[in-house]
Parts: structure tokens; sequence; C-alpha cells
């Protein structure tokens, strides 16, 4: 079995700096590691979404390096910083 969870989030605009996202990632890593047993949670986030990456850093994520175009969005091949938290 695969121990590890790729996370993605999305809060519209209107709810940004509320701290839904930040509640919402510590409700997911909660559940990922406490009751489903996962050991590692990943996340890739543009390097431009700062608030995003505020918010992986805030409940423990490390930043682990870039992944160069590691995403296709909307046409474009985007560079993520690429992020983990682990269970230990």
């Amino acid at each position: 079995m695969n121990h590890i969870l790729p996370l993605r989030d999305y809060i519209d605009q209107i709810h940004n700096g509320k701290g839904y996202a930040t509640a919402a990632v510590s409700l997911c890593l909660k559940k990922a590691f406490n009751e489903i047993g996962l050991h590692r949670v990943e996340a890739g986030v543009m390097p431009r979404n700062l608030p995003s990456i505020r918010v992986l850093e805030k409940v423990g994520f490390r930043h682990e390096g870039l992944a160069k175009t590691y995403l296709k969005i909307n046409g474009t091949w985007e560079d993520h910083k690429i992020f983990a938290i682990t269970a230990e």
C-alpha cells in the first residue's frame, strides 16, 4: 500500500484570510495520520501562491524543492514548490 497522499486545496477568494484553508488542511492531516495511518502527505504549490505556502508552513509542512514544469494549468506548464510532512 502506498502511504503517501498528495494534497490539493482551493478556497474561493472571498473566503481568503479567514483561516478556512488552515483548518481544512489541519483536519486532513489529522485524518491522514491518525485514522488512515498514512506516513507522508505532499503538496505542490505554484511559487507565486504565497497564501497557500503560508498555510502549509503554518501546519508544519517543510519545503523540499522545486519541480520544474510540474503541472499543466490552463495550457501552461507551471513550476511548483514541493512541500511535505511526515507522521513522525
